[in-house]
């Protein structure tokens, strides 16, 4: 019977090949997570609940929680959205708040997809 090499085990190639797997895993695990995020493209904010943010045009944000004012609230865009669009993928999102979402938008004029919210 052939006996079991155990130093390969112990060794410095091991351990880098262990943490190579371990990158490689979580890493495309979270790269098919699925995640809330809103999208601003011209004057239209639209939000999503997907896999494909970085494949979307615009500027990208992540969802506010709590009583945190959402980072799209900026005074550029408080006057430049004219229209929000809930996507059909958002209707599976959970926000857990949504305020101060739209306050001071002064020009939005229309909101499309509500039931999506």
């Amino acid at each position: 019977m052939k006996s079991f090499n155990v130093s390969f085990f112990k060794s410095k190639a091991f351990f880098t090949f262990v943490i190579f797997l371990f990158v490689l895993l979580t890493s495309s695990l979270r790269a098919y997570a699925q995640e809330a995020y809103a999208v601003l493209n011209g004057s239209t904010l639209t939000f999503y609940y997907d896999t494909e943010k970085e494949s979307r045009e615009g500027t990208k944000y992540a969802m506010n929680s709590g009583n945190a004012t959402p980072a799209w609230r900026t005074s550029a865009n408080q006057t430049n959205v004219t229209s929000v669009v809930f996507n059909e993928s958002f209707k599976a999102a959970r926000p857990t708040t949504c305020y101060n979402w739209f306050s001071y938008f002064t020009n939005l004029t229309e909101i499309s997809g509500l039931e999506n919210l």
